[in-house]
């Protein structure tokens, strides 16, 4: 365990490692969610997960949406697309992204954490047209000189490393142009902020919807007029309905809390709020976490208990 170092965690992966079957991320284009127990040896550390609230499942759909009409658009039909890349799969953060698949040897950079007794890694037997061995990677120790992704090492490479997920790329049109930007999928990070190439899904979706989601309802019915002859059969009298007309189209108009609270992760296991070995129900979403272990000796024991979509 890299103390003080953020474990990002993929469930659904974790799943596939352990049970040597493919699990994803969606279903049919819809997003799934993990159900179960934590349980940590230390009780002063955080995990977080992605908020159970409709900001984010719309999000996650529009995201699916998305990726598929460009897919369709490409001429390809989902028969058509490799096994395990036949349904979408996303980074929490640009941090997730940069980490993906492997772990850094710097002692600081974040880890794509995968469940304890699974294989790293293992040689596919396949060769590219160099004649290097495809090796792929589960989780790839990159210490910045004698292992890296592709041709490694570098001195003499000796077989080509490929990560055994993959984070998806979507295919952006460019406004004004006619060139594509591929950009990868990440649920968390500030549209403008992020690098040109992350397709932040919460951000986006929320930025696409500001005028609906971020100022005001605007999907609300009609009012009836005043003269309407239930309004007025209904009402004490005529001179209330006008009164009674005009409270409700004040009353109730605006929505109690702000859709970018679901841009932010919820704590499933608090710090100082857990007991160190017990268990703890959560839910999270699309089966992703994040932990901040605190000591070398830090443990996380996760229970599957079900899953649905959200």
């Amino acid at each position: 365990m890299q103390q003080n170092q953020t474990h990002y965690i993929d469930l659904f992966r974790g799943l596939c490692l352990m049970n040597a079957q493919n699990k994803n991320q969606f279903k049919r284009g819809k997003p799934l969610m993990i159900a179960g127990t934590i349980r940590t040896n230390v009780d002063t550390e955080t995990v977080r997960a992605m908020k159970t609230v409709w900001p984010v499942k719309n999000a996650l759909n529009k995201a699916d949406d998305a990726w598929r009409r460009t897919l369709k658009s490409a001429g390809l039909r989902p028969k058509q697309l490799n096994t395990y890349g036949s349904q979408l799969r996303v980074a929490w953060d640009e941090g997730h992204h940069d980490v993906w698949c492997s772990r850094k040897q710097d002692g600081t950079s974040a880890v794509d954490a995968i469940p304890d007794d699974v294989e790293l890694s293992y040689k596919s037997g396949q060769y590219n047209s160099a004649g290097l061995e495809f090796q792929v990677n589960a989780q790839l120790p990159l210490d910045g000189t004698l292992v890296q992704w592709g041709a490694s090492p570098a001195s003499g490479p000796t077989v080509y490393n490929v990560p055994a997920f993959n984070d998806t790329r979507a295919a952006v049109p460019l406004s004004g142009s006619v060139d594509v930007q591929d950009k990868y999928f990440t649920v968390y990070g500030a549209v403008g902020t992020v690098g040109t190439d992350i397709l932040s899904i919460l951000d986006t979706y929320l930025d696409s919807r500001i005028n609906e989601t971020r100022v005001e309802d605007t999907d609300m019915d009609d009012i009836p007029t005043s003269d309407n002859d239930f309004v007025m059969m209904l009402a004490p009298g005529e001179e209330v309905a006008d009164d009674v007309i005009e409270n409700v189209r004040e009353e109730g108009r605006w929505r109690p809390y702000t859709t970018d609270s679901a841009l932010t992760s919820t704590e499933v296991v608090t710090s100082g709020a857990n007991v160190s070995g017990q268990d703890t129900p959560f839910v999270a979403p699309l089966g992703l976490l994040k932990w901040d272990p605190s000591t070398p000796t830090s443990r996380l024991v996760i229970d599957i208990i079900a899953i649905g979509e959200m």
